[in-house]
Order: C-alpha cells, then sequence, then structure tokens
C-alpha cells in the first residue's frame, strides 16, 4: 500500500511539472521570438508599416470587393456549420 501511495504521488507530481511546463513554455518561447524580430535591423519601419495604415488604399474599388467576399464567405461558414450542429434559434 506505501510502494502504491508513493507511486501516486511521484506520478502526480511529475504530471504537475508538465503541465507547468506546457502552459508557460509558448509564452517563452513568443517573448523570445518577439525580442529577435525587434534586434533585426528596420524593424521599426515594419512596425511602422503594420501599425499605420494607409486609408488611400481603401478608395480602391478591388480593396472593398475583396473584403466583401471574404466577408461573406466567413459568414456562409458560420452558417452552414451553426446548421450541421443543429442549433436553432427560437
Amino acid at each position: 500500500m506505501i510502494i502504491y501511495c508513493c507511486r501516486f504521488f511521484f506520478a502526480f507530481f511529475s504530471q504537475q511539472k508538465v503541465v507547468y511546463f506546457t502552459a508557460t513554455f509558448p509564452y517563452v518561447l513568443i517573448t523570445i521570438m518577439l525580442i529577435r524580430a525587434v534586434a533585426l535591423e528596420n524593424a521599426s519601419e515594419g512596425l511602422v508599416y503594420y501599425l499605420k495604415p494607409n486609408l488611400t488604399r481603401l478608395q480602391d474599388g478591388q480593396v472593398r470587393n475583396s473584403g466583401g467576399w471574404e466577408i461573406l464567405k466567413l459568414r456562409s461558414l458560420t452558417y452552414l456549420k451553426v446548421r450541421r450542429q443543429g442549433f436553432s434559434p427560437q
């Protein structure tokens, strides 16, 4: 009985370590990748490119057309998924 209890506690604490590792490792990895990306040359230009939008591009009809089609595709896929699950809003 004592051996069984020792094995149980050992397995419990080893699983706990695995959970801690799998919960924190992605954040550590993302932090390392962020530091590496910011350290590259011309990183500030890339950040400005993504954070400062080009509003004149929105006047182009092709951009609006592409955006509209993306919205329609997303709505249709969502509708089909809801229909398959049998959800009925009443």
